[in-house]
């Protein structure tokens, strides 16, 4: 069987507990190994890879990607000597058969000031967590449609230098697809100050699959961060979730008291634990209540929406 590389395959068996109605992958654009890309594994792919190092053949980008079975970023004789011995079915610790495919699925996307929080002439960041079929090239940012900022990475930072609402967009080109997701009507104020605190943003991360949070998901997180009134802060989470889908369920609360870790790690929730046998899976409905003090005791509080869903789209 093919083994597959792409981060949504591994993510998928990291949370193989989720219970997921329809999964699907794109088509494989290729299979690492194939050096020569003519689509087949075999001793001219380690020829090839020795006429590149004796400068006889001059490789697409393309080839060096499938080309390069160790991922050491070159095509060198490791690589051609990986694929000899993968050849006779001797051991090796090369990808050589996983594959690339065209996958793109943009998952978080936030920025460290919200929309009405980020000020003119302060810097913000953006973010974006997607997860790729093949290598991802660059991240450009967009703000009303013109490109403002490119990155190696998936976080940006951009200075607005006037108020006002634009629509942002991150860009995330891989080998074989290009991504976008963003923010519509972002809005920029003029410089503030606050004798009480503010929330400064506040988003998740760690969702799958375009940004759901699906049972048996590990790692989701929710961040808050403050700004205003008189640091240091102290961030508190109350997560309330019902204990069943049952009629009049009872409230499930867990609480995270006052300290300075400013993220909450969302439970694991199966859906066996909250459905009864024999009934579908259905969506949970909770919230997270987040509260933040300053140093003169000043609280402010936000609620948060969090879904367990039983199902997701597929592309």
């Amino acid at each position: 069987m093919k083994k597959i590389v792409s981060l949504l395959i591994v993510m998928a068996i990291l949370v193989g507990a989720c219970v997921i109605s329809t999964t699907a992958t794109t088509a494989p654009a290729g299979y690492i190994g194939d050096a020569n890309y003519d689509h087949d594994i075999d001793i001219y792919d380690a020829t090839f890879i020795m006429r590149v190092i004796a400068k006889l053949e001059e490789p697409t980008a393309v080839q060096e990607l499938f080309g390069d079975v160790n991922k050491d970023g070159e095509l060198n004789i490791v690589d051609a000597t990986n694929i000899q011995r993968y050849l006779v079915d001797l051991k090796t610790d090369a990808y050589i058969n996983y594959w690339y495919n065209y996958d793109m699925l943009e998952n978080d996307f936030y920025a460290d000031y919200e929309s009405g929080r980020a000020m003119a002439g302060v810097p913000v960041t953006f973010t974006v967590n997607a997860e790729t079929g093949s290598p991802v090239l660059s991240y450009e940012l967009y703000v009303d449609d013109v490109c403002v900022a490119t990155s190696d990475t998936n976080s940006i930072t951009y200075t607005f230098d006037n108020p006002g609402v634009y629509d942002v967009e991150m860009r995330i080109n891989a080998y074989f697809s290009t991504g976008s997701i963003g923010f519509r009507n972002y809005e920029v104020v003029e410089p503030y100050e606050s004798e009480t605190p503010l929330f400064k943003t506040l988003y998740t991360t760690g969702k799958i699959q375009w940004g759901y949070i699906t049972y048996g998901l590990r790692d989701v997180r929710v961040y808050a961060d403050a700004i205003g009134g008189e640091g240091p802060y102290q961030y508190k989470f109350v997560f309330e979730r019902p204990e069943g889908m049952w009629y009049n369920a009872a409230i499930v609360t867990t609480v995270q008291d006052y300290s300075e870790q400013n993220y909450y790690q969302l439970e694991q929730i199966h859906w066996r634990d909250v459905v009864e046998s024999g009934s579908r899976a259905a969506d949970l409905e909770c919230k997270v209540h987040i509260y933040i003090k300053d140093a003169n005791n000043n609280v402010v509080e936000r609620v948060l929406d969090i879904v367990y869903v039983a199902d997701y789209p597929i592309g």
